[in-house]
């Protein structure tokens, strides 16, 4: 059975990453682990974002309870194999997690959203939607899987005649945030030379370290090809494939 990919299709995986993680903060994300009470707030919240489509076609409420109550069921079982587990298994757990929200939610979208497939949507132009949909996943939902996907790659040891490095907090994920928006624009704009100049700021910032601590460079080149690759394959699929 092929999945149709339709204008609701982009617009509820757009509200399941706006749901599932920018709305998702960490003292929120990591409470759901020990109690329930930050499971029902992250429930409602994604429940508040994955109504919305009900303004477009109040039709469309079967295939949208469907995907509220699998997040939730999952969400919970998640939790409970992350007390249970040791932490190495947290990323495995984390890409499984994702990987079935979003075959429920295409799963949904082909049973009950294809009747409906353009339904109340006509004022979203699928370019548009597809914009949204992209600026969401290179943003913060590739911060974490950045984080999850090179975690054993972040314990290399720091030379010990190297300086203590000064950050401030959250500047990485800020610059890796805006890294890939501007790549993800100079893409759209067919400027491919320009993302050269992006990459090149970004490492001017480090240089220091870079020449001088090899486990950093090394964890620092994996990081930038992850993220120029997460939003070539961003791009590639919602304007090339779809």
């Amino acid at each position: 059975m092929s999945i149709t990919i339709n204008t609701l299709t982009l617009l509820v995986l757009a509200l399941h990453l706006l749901a599932d993680f920018h709305l998702q903060w960490a003292s929120l994300s990591d409470g759901k682990r020990a109690r329930l009470a930050p499971l029902f707030v992250h429930g409602f919240i994604y429940m508040t974002c994955m109504a919305l489509p009900l303004l477009l076609d109040t039709r469309l409420w079967p295939g949208l309870l469907v995907i509220v109550g699998s997040h939730l069921v999952l969400d919970f079982f998640k939790s409970l194999l992350l007390n249970k587990g040791d932490q190495k298994g947290e990323a495995a757990l984390f890409f499984i997690d994702q990987a079935l929200h979003i075959a429920v939610i295409l799963l949904c979208c082909e049973v009950f959203f294809r009747p409906s497939a353009d339904s109340g949507v006509h004022t979203l132009t699928v370019d548009a939607l597809k914009w949204v949909l992209l600026l969401l996943f290179v943003t913060k939902p590739a911060n974490i899987t950045m984080k999850q996907a090179l975690k054993k790659y972040a314990g290399f040891p720091v030379p010990k005649d190297l300086p203590e490095q000064a950050t401030v907090p959250g500047a990485g994920a800020m610059i890796g945030n805006l890294e890939r928006v501007l790549t993800a624009i100079l893409l759209g704009l067919s400027q491919f030379a320009a993302i050269g100049l992006v990459f090149t700021a970004k490492s001017i910032a480090r240089f220091d370290r870079i020449s001088k601590d090899q486990g950093f460079a090394e964890y620092y080149l994996i990081g930038s090809l992850f993220s120029l690759l997460w939003v070539f394959v961003g791009w590639i699929v919602l304007f090339k494939l779809l």
